[in-house]
């Protein structure tokens, strides 16, 4: 050695916990699970609802659902509490449920002959046959409003994946250049 400190590869050491840190807070369910046994104070029993459907023509409609928290307390679901089958049209459902009935909530347009959604215990299953939505009904934009949480999650994932990568290329540099 020439008697020159070697340089650092700043940030490096933080990198794995903020990998860590990412994995935990992005994996489905884990932030969200429901406790042990069911209910909490103030959580009741969340159903779900058909609300109405509107048939497109040629074999599709768009099924419009809601739901009805017996709780004071917004109840979070996922994963097998929560989901939509055929699988093609689960993950349009919201996973946050405030207390009280709600109409409207979301929409799915199904190709099919049915789609059934699973909320908690429960069960409700829609066809072009359900009641149909009044003509003058809006219907629910698409998706459940986790847009912007998908759009942070994915930033935060390049920000880290970019870190990373400058480490490494720090690394490199510090080992050859002594």
């Amino acid at each position: 050695m020439n008697g020159r400190p070697r340089p650092r590869a700043r940030g490096a050491r933080w990198v794995p916990a903020a990998l860590l840190l990412l994995g935990v807070c992005s994996t489905p369910g884990v932030a969200a699970a429901s406790p042990p046994g069911g209910l909490t104070p103030g959580h009741g029993q969340v159903t779900p609802l058909v609300d109405c459907v509107v048939v497109d023509g040629a074999g599709a409609f768009t099924a419009v659902f809601g739901y009805a928290n017996s709780g004071t307390a917004t109840q979070h679901l996922t994963g097998a509490a929560n989901r939509i089958t055929p699988a093609a049209y689960d993950g349009t459902q919201p996973t946050k449920f405030a207390s009280g009935t709600h109409h409207g909530v979301f929409s799915v347009r199904v190709t099919g002959t049915s789609a059934s959604w699973t909320l908690g215990g429960s069960m409700v299953t829609s066809t072009a046959a359900s009641a149909a939505c009044p003509p003058s009904a809006q219907l629910p934009a698409e998706g459940n409003g986790t847009g912007p949480v998908i759009v942070l999650v994915v930033a935060g994932v390049v920000g880290v994946a970019a870190l990373v990568r400058r480490g490494q290329r720090l690394s490199r540099v510090a080992g050859t250049g002594g």
